[in-house]
């Protein structure tokens, strides 16, 4: 968990360092619905409360999106990166704690990359079974859709810029559809 981190404060280092590369301030967490307790029947609730209140409590907003495969989304929301990240972060560490880890099947962290003046939406998926980050650029919600040119040069830069990434392109699976 320490390595998610690590890569976090990476991320928030060389967002400002090139303005085609924009990390956007919603993030999504995958979750099975296969459900071995009360902190995950409850989580927006829970987690509410983790984020929300206390020292170190953020402004993150929290929602929860039904996906149609048995799973769901819980979306988080903040304009403050750092908290948004931080967010993240925490909810992971409380799945964790409170539940089992392999209920989180990825997390999703959504990007703006501007080429050729024009703006391209990306996503970073970090797959907690491989504990690393791959890109993901759908072209359309329809399976299959994917720009692997795009991917590629997301890819490149984010490895210039030291950040954990999966090399076997085969486990780079695709999540059409991210409600984020």
């Amino acid at each position: 968990m320490n390595q998610l981190w690590l890569n976090f404060e990476k991320l928030l280092e060389i967002k400002n360092q090139n303005n085609e590369f924009k990390l956007l301030p919603s993030s999504g967490l995958l979750l099975s619905k296969v459900y071995d307790n009360d902190f995950l029947v409850d989580i927006k609730s829970n987690l509410k409360i983790i984020l929300n209140q206390g020292e170190g409590a953020t402004k993150t907003k929290i929602k929860i999106v039904e996906d149609s495969d048995d799973m769901e989304w819980v979306l988080l929301s903040d304009k403050n990166l750092f908290d948004l990240l931080s967010s993240v972060y925490t909810a992971v560490n409380a799945i964790n704690i409170n539940s089992n880890i392999n209920n989180l099947i990825a997390i999703s962290l959504k990007f703006s990359l501007n080429i050729d003046k024009k703006e391209k939406i990306i996503f970073l998926i970090y797959r907690m079974d491989l504990r690393s980050f791959y890109p993901f650029a759908p072209t359309s919600n329809k399976l299959g859709d994917r720009n692997d040119e795009i991917e590629k040069l997301f890819f490149d830069f984010l490895r210039s810029n030291r950040i954990k990434l999966e090399n076997n392109k085969r486990n780079w699976l695709g999540l059409w559809g991210i409600p984020v």
